[in-house]
């Protein structure tokens, strides 16, 4: 499988360790090239369609997957780079997972229902704002969140 492969989409990737996480159909595919992207290998694969993804900058093992099935939704997070994985159910999925680069380990999630920040990587949830978001950024130091557009 490679990263043409119709209904393959890329969603989060780190150029440092060849590592990305894409959403492939139905479910989320953990791929690693050692080649600059000739060719790439399938690590692991959860089952669920992947919302948002993060492969943290600062620690590629670290991984986070936000994820939707017809009986869950949640987090799928790993610390060692897809060898394990956790299953967070939390009933909700997340539009946007993205590291803090001012606080390192500090993770936040945007979704319909608000914003939240995570300093175990998705264990534990702070909600911040119930204000729906579906985008963060930093920036100089300064976070900025999207709200929806309308539409």
């Amino acid at each position: 499988m490679s990263s043409s492969t119709p209904g393959f989409q890329p969603s989060a990737a780190d150029p440092k360790s060849g590592r990305q996480l894409v959403n492939y159909l139905y479910n989320v595919v953990l791929q690693e090239t050692t080649d600059t992207g000739r060719t790439w290998s399938g690590v692991a694969t959860r089952e669920a369609n992947g919302t948002a993804f993060l492969v943290d900058p600062a620690n590629p093992d670290r991984m986070a997957i936000s994820y939707k099935s017809s009986s869950s939704a949640g987090l799928y997070t790993t610390t060692d780079g897809g060898a394990h994985w956790k299953t967070c159910d939390q009933g909700r999925y997340y539009d946007t997972i993205v590291a803090d680069p001012g606080k390192p380990g500090r993770i936040w999630f945007g979704g319909w229902w608000g914003l939240s920040h995570s300093d175990d990587f998705g264990a534990t949830m702070h909600q911040v704002s119930e204000a729906e978001v579906h985008a963060v950024q930093f920036t100089a130091g300064a976070a900025y969140c999207a709200p929806p557009t309308a539409g």
